[in-house]
């Protein structure tokens, strides 16, 4: 009889064990517009007519409604975007756009073009979820100006660094916390930018309902940053509160 008790205590410990492992799944969604994009070697493109500075602005939302993007436009010297957009163009004739070559998955990636004047801000609208984490690279642009220079960036050597620093906000505009990934970290003069998707972690964003994403280099002079300020995402994946 006392080893049948102990047999049914250790049945239900074992039972509520599981039961409180399952509690704490939580559910993630990745953020895709790989539906979006109908056309091979294109991108999103806006034809709002608000004006921002030197830009038009506009935003944009995935197609799930989870997260709004910041996006911004000039035509002065032909078509330019800042802030976000999204694309499957895997060579674009103009180098100083967005040029991963491939997706993280899928064809469609987002392009990223962020200054203090057109910050990449993504906001958060479905308050069941907050920031997990991204997959990143360096474009096309930026990389070239490290590897060999391009007229306006010089070719990186021993010491040089290139970042992204992702910061987040609450509903008020407040700083709940920052952290940054390098993309390009030169130990020696035969060193090479990251050429390959690498997972950043946003989990310490998790209080943040905005999240901006901004580019630094040790190649800058009085005017700002001479590196080119676009990189690449995709996958960004939110979790359940």
């Amino acid at each position: 009889m006392k080893k049948l008790s102990l047999l049914m205590l250790l049945s239900v410990f074992v039972f509520c064990g599981c039961s409180n492992d399952d509690d704490e799944v939580k559910n993630e969604v990745r953020i895709s517009f790989e539906n979006k994009l109908t056309e091979e070697e294109s991108e999103f493109i806006s034809n709002s007519t608000e004006v921002s500075g030197a830009y038009f602005k506009d935003t944009f939302n995935d197609p799930q409604n989870y997260v709004t993007f910041d996006y911004y436009y000039s035509t002065t010297y032909g078509y330019s975007f800042a802030g976000f957009t999204y694309t499957n163009m895997t060579n674009h004739p103009y180098n100083c756009q967005p040029n991963c070559g491939s997706a993280k998955s899928g064809k469609v990636y987002m392009g990223v073009y962020s200054n203090k004047y057109t910050p990449a801000q993504m906001t958060i609208i479905n308050p069941q979820y907050s920031i997990k984490g991204t997959w990143i690279t360096n474009s096309k642009n930026a990389y070239v100006g490290m590897t060999e220079g391009d007229g306006y960036a010089r070719a990186f050597k021993t010491g040089d660094w290139y970042k992204v620093t992702a910061t987040g906000y609450d509903d008020n505009g407040n700083k709940v916390g920052e952290t940054s990934i390098l993309l390009a970290d030169y130990k020696s003069d035969t060193d090479k930018p990251i050429n390959e998707w690498i997972w950043f972690d946003l989990t310490s964003l998790h209080n943040a309902t905005k999240i901006s994403f901004m580019p630094d280099s040790s190649d800058f002079n009085e005017y700002g940053m001479n590196t080119g300020a676009y990189f690449c995402l995709d996958n960004i994946t939110l979790i359940e509160k």
